[in-house]
């Protein structure tokens, strides 16, 4: 398997180019001995001409698609068939008559349309190729998956994902068994749309390092109890001040829940699993989501894996992969 978000229409482009490659590669031998006329290849996309034609240009480090790339050039280095690439545009059948296109424009189109129904297939059969490709000079798997761009990001997250798994089940923020239910994915696409400042607020929230009393009484210099200051519990920590039972501190909360409603609904999420997730929430750790969903079959899954995250979890936006 590929890193996730490898997978696009840049991929394909490039999985045609490699596929005509090694078909040149194959084919070069069955024709004897040399030299070889020129073979003209017509590709709508310009990623795939352009590395065609500068087979020898360095890749940057974060190139996408590097592994295929790589093994494109490396296969049109070894054919004996000198092959050049041009540029065709595609989808011209859209604006010009069949009959009036060039013969690269019409086989162009035809191209296309068997692309589509391969894909189309693909889908409705579950069907699709390896990612491990011949004549690669090398591979670089980590944590299962192939590494698709940059090789130094896919080891620092792989050495990122380690240190956080181990650091929260330590902080018993998340355990380590379930440290892999969790979608990160999505957490970090959610805080790379968040500006700075609130992205080290969520990082001191999530590791209980808020400015909450607990903390503010570590401090010699403040003469700071280490009480709510409003439902005068001991110990305000940050995990009290979503569940303070004070009357201001409880009507903010509940506003909070209904304002993650409303935009549930604008997401036209499934309205019975918006009840579930609300209703959760609002008992505060108190009730669990099994037993909330415990008559729709159909989030079984989804609660136990949110059950045995916890509360804290969800509310913090570490949502299961299975939501």
């Amino acid at each position: 398997r590929t890193v996730p978000g490898t997978a696009g229409n840049y991929r394909g482009e490039l999985l045609g180019g490699l596929l005509l490659a090694l078909i040149m590669y194959a084919a070069a031998p069955l024709l004897g001995y040399g030299p070889f006329p020129a073979v003209e290849i017509a590709c709508d996309n310009m990623g795939v001409v352009g590395h065609g034609k500068n087979r020898h240009k360095p890749l940057k480090d974060k190139q996408k698609q590097a592994d295929l790339i790589r093994c494109f050039r490396a296969i049109l280095a070894k054919c004996a068939v000198t092959v050049t690439y041009v540029h065709v545009y595609g989808h011209q059948d859209d604006k010009i008559p069949w009959d009036d296109l060039t013969l690269q424009q019409q086989l162009n189109v035809l191209a296309d349309k068997l692309a589509k129904d391969v894909l189309d297939r693909a889908v409705r059969d579950n069907f699709f190729i390896s990612s491990l490709f011949p004549l690669e000079s090398f591979r670089v798997i980590v944590n299962g998956r192939k590494v698709t761009s940059s090789i130094k990001e896919a080891m620092y997250e792989a050495w990122g994902r380690t240190e956080a798994r181990s650091l929260m089940a330590k902080r018993k923020i998340v355990s380590e068994d379930n440290f892999e239910k969790i979608h990160w994915e999505g957490v970090a696409a959610a805080m790379m749309a968040y500006p700075q400042m609130f992205r080290v607020y969520v990082v001191k929230h999530v590791s209980h390092f808020q400015g909450t009393n607990r903390q503010l009484s570590r401090d010699a210099s403040q003469a700071v109890e280490n009480v709510c200051p409003c439902c005068g519990a001991k110990d305000e920590s940050t995990g009290h001040i979503t569940r303070c039972l004070d009357d201001g501190r409880t009507e903010m909360f509940y506003e909070s829940v209904d304002v993650l409603c409303d935009f549930l609904h604008e997401t036209h999420m499934d309205g019975r699993l918006i009840d579930c997730i609300i209703t959760y929430l609002e008992h505060r750790g108190e009730k669990t989501m099994t037993s909330i969903a415990h008559r729709m079959p159909l989030f079984s899954s989804v609660a136990a894996d949110i059950d045995a995250l916890g509360w804290d979890c969800l509310l913090e936006g570490r949502i299961p992969s299975s939501l």
